[in-house]
């Protein structure tokens, strides 16, 4: 909590630091985004821009670095809502997969 003070840092034994470290390595295939991905998750295409927001906060808020696309057309101009920067397409099916579980997300498409 904030204000609180915080725990003294200890060292850890060598094998708390090998049960750990998998933890932090990225998986192919585990939905990491990663810098130079080309593959997107897009979650909404609306032409209501409240509905693009609402979205954009609800990834964010979950740690996602999600971007809208605004698209202008003759029908007017629609808003995609995606998360960019996936390595692969089996990064990109694995969130789109835990975006709809856990988000509640219903139609995710996976784009390059």
């Amino acid at each position: 909590p904030a204000g609180a003070p915080r725990p003294p840092l200890t060292q850890g034994s060598a094998e708390e630091v090998a049960k750990l470290a998998p933890e932090t390595e990225l998986r192919e295939g585990a939905g990491t985004s990663r810098g130079g991905g080309v593959w997107k998750v897009q979650v909404v295409a609306s032409r209501a821009q409240v509905e693009a927001l609402e979205a954009w906060d609800k990834l964010r808020a979950a740690g996602y670095a999600a971007a809208i696309e605004p698209a202008t057309t003759a029908e007017g101009t629609s808003y995609r809502v995606r998360v960019p920067g996936l390595a692969s397409k089996a990064d990109a099916t694995a969130l789109a997969k835990r975006l709809s579980a856990e988000l509640g997300f219903g139609s995710v498409l996976v784009t390059r």
